[in-house]
C-alpha cells in the first residue's frame, strides 16, 4: 500500500459515502413468486447426454438426487434464494507477470457475502523485476433482485497501488499476463496508479446507469524483464511513458438494450479538471452501439460502432488505441490518437461444426464457424512519435481508415461469460498498407464494443 494514501482528499471518500448512501436507498423489485428455473439439470444432463455418446453403455447414470432436493425446497419456498451462513472467509494466491513489473507474487484474502452486509477484500503482491509492493483494498456490495444475477444494483470501492494497462477500453490483464510470460506477445504498455476509487451501477431489465470518481497519482514504469518462460525474447521490449499526474476524475456511464429492435446502446464519458483538485484537464467520450439479427435459422448477423474522442490535455494513458481487439489485421496498441471511428459486423454459423459433420460431439465441445469485416481509424496523433496529440477535428480523414475481412473458427467454453468465446481469427488486409494476413487469437465476445 502506498504511502501516499494518507494523503487522499476527503472528497473521494465523502463522493464513495455519497454513492452507497444512493445504493442503499434503491428499491429493489422482487421476483415473482413462480418457482426458478434452475439450469443445473440441464447442464448435467447435457453432460451426461454427451457422455452416454461418448463411452456408451460403460458410463454411469447421472445422480439426480441433489437436483430433486433442490427442487422440493425451491416449490416449497417460492421466490427465495436458500441462506449461508458464516462470514465467508477466503485465502487465494495471486500471480502476475508483465515486461514492466517482471514477476508478481503474493495473495488475497476475503471476508463478507456480497449480497448481504458486501465483502471485503485485502491483497499483496512483491514485484521480482520493478522491486515494489502492489495491492490494497476494495469493498464491494451488491443489491439484486431475488433470483437474479444483475439486475439490481452494485458498489465497489477501491484504494491501493496498482499496475494497470494504458489502453482504458480493451486490457486484459489475465491474458495479457499469460502471454507475456508464456510466449513473449504481450503488446499491452503499463502504468502505475496509487490512489483510491469508487464505481456505482444501477442495472434493469433493459437500461443500466453508473457514476464513479478516482482520485490517483498516474506515474510510468520502466521495462525490468526481458524474460519468458520458455526463453523466447519479447515482441515488444519498451514500456511506453505515461505522463506524471495526479487526477481527479468523475464519470458516468448510460446504456440502453432497444425492447423492439436488436440493439443496444452505450455512452461513457470522463472527465478530469484542475477544480477538482487534481492536475490533469480532459474530457474522454465513448459511444457504442451494437446488435444481433439472426438470418434464418442458421446464420446470425451481429454489426456493432464505436466512436471516442479526447479533448483537452491529451495524455498518453488517455488516449484511444487501434489493433488486435478492435482491428486483427493490426498488432494490438500498434497505433494512437485522441480519436477512434470504428466498424465491425461478425456473420455467425449457429449449427455447432460436429453437428453439420455428423460426428454428435457438439454439446461437450461446440465448434462454430464465422466471417467478418471490420475498419477502424484513429486520428490526433503526433507524426514523429506517434503519441497522441490536440487536434480540432471530430472525425477521420478519408486516408486515416484501414480496412479488413477475415474467418473464425470459435468455441463457446460458457465461463466465466456465457456469451464469450476463444477466437482463432484470420485476417485479411483490405488495401496496400503494408499490412499482411495476420492469425489473432483472443478470448472474447462477439459484441466486443459494448463494454457491459
Amino acid at each position: 500500500m502506498s504511502g501516499r494514501l494518507a494523503g487522499v482528499p476527503l472528497r473521494a471518500f465523502a463522493l464513495a459515502l455519497a454513492l452507497a448512501g444512493v445504493t442503499a436507498s434503491t428499491h429493489v423489485a422482487r421476483a415473482s413468486d413462480a418457482a426458478a428455473d434452475t439450469t443445473v439439470e440441464g447442464y448435467v444432463r447435457s453432460m451426461a447426454d454427451s457422455t452416454d455418446r461418448w463411452f456408451g453403455v460403460s458410463a454411469a447414470a447421472v445422480d439426480t438426487a441433489g437436483i430433486d432436493s433442490a427442487r422440493v425446497w425451491v416449490l416449497t419456498h417460492p421466490g427465495q434464494a436458500p441462506k449461508r451462513h458464516g462470514f465467508g472467509v477466503s485465502l487465494a494466491p495471486l500471480f502476475g507477470f508483465n515486461r514492466a513489473l517482471g514477476g508478481a507474487l503474493g495473495g488475497e484474502v476475503g471476508a463478507g457475502a456480497l449480497r448481504r452486509q458486501g465483502r471485503l477484500t485485502a491483497s499483496a503482491q512483491w514485484t521480482t523485476g520493478a522491486d515494489t509492493w502492489l495491492g490494497g483494498g476494495a469493498y464491494t456490495k451488491r443489491w439484486l433482485a431475488e433470483n437474479e444475477e444483475e439486475i439490481g444494483a452494485s458498489l465497489e470501492i477501491r484504494a491501493g497501488r496498482e499496475c494497470d494497462g494504458m489502453d482504458r477500453d480493451y486490457h486484459q490483464p489475465v491474458l495479457s499476463a499469460l502471454s507475456a510470460f508464456v510466449f513473449g506477445r504481450d503488446r499491452s504498455h503499463y502504468l502505475r496508479r496509487d490512489g483510491a476509487r469508487v464505481a456505482l451501477v444501477r442495472r434493469g431489465a433493459g437500461v443500466w446507469l453508473g457514476a464513479g470518481g478516482r482520485d490517483e497519482l498516474e506515474s510510468p514504469l520502466a521495462t525490468t524483464a526481458t524474460w519468458t518462460l520458455f526463453g523466447r525474447r519479447p515482441v515488444v521490449i519498451p514500456n511506453d511513458t505515461a505522463r506524471v499526474v495526479r487526477v481527479h476524475e468523475l464519470d458516468a456511464q448510460a446504456g440502453v438494450r432497444l425492447a423492439h429492435v436488436p440493439l443496444t446502446l452505450e455512452a461513457h464519458v470522463w472527465s478530469a479538471t484542475r477544480s477538482l483538485g487534481g492536475d490533469a484537464h480532459y474530457n474522454r467520450l465513448r459511444l457504442a452501439a451494437g446488435g444481433a439479427l439472426a438470418l434464418g435459422r442458421h446464420i446470425t448477423f451481429a454489426p456493432e460502432l464505436e466512436y471516442g474522442r479526447l479533448t483537452g490535455a491529451a495524455l498518453p494513458q488517455e488516449a484511444f488505441y487501434l489493433g488486435g481487439g478492435t482491428l486483427r489485421s493490426l498488432d494490438a496498441q500498434t497505433l494512437q490518437g485522441t480519436g477512434r471511428a470504428l466498424a465491425h459486423a461478425d456473420l455467425l454459423v449457429n449449427d455447432a461444426l460436429q453437428a453439420m459433420l455428423g460426428l454428435g460431439r457438439a454439446p461437450t465441445f461446440p465448434i462454430q464457424l464465422g466471417a467478418f469485416v471490420g475498419a477502424g481509424s484513429v486520428w490526433g496523433a503526433d507524426p514523429l512519435t506517434g503519441h497522441a496529440a490536440l487536434t480540432s477535428r471530430d472525425w477521420p480523414d478519408r486516408r486515416d481508415w484501414l480496412a479488413e475481412t477475415g474467418v473464425s473458427v470459435m468455441y463457446r467454453p460458457g465461463v466465466p461469460s456465457p456469451d464469450s468465446f476463444v477466437r482463432i481469427d484470420y485476417a485479411f488486409p483490405l488495401g496496400a498498407d503494408g499490412r499482411r494476413n495476420t492469425l489473432y487469437v483472443s478470448y472474447m465476445r462477439t459484441l466486443n464494443f459494448l463494454q457491459r
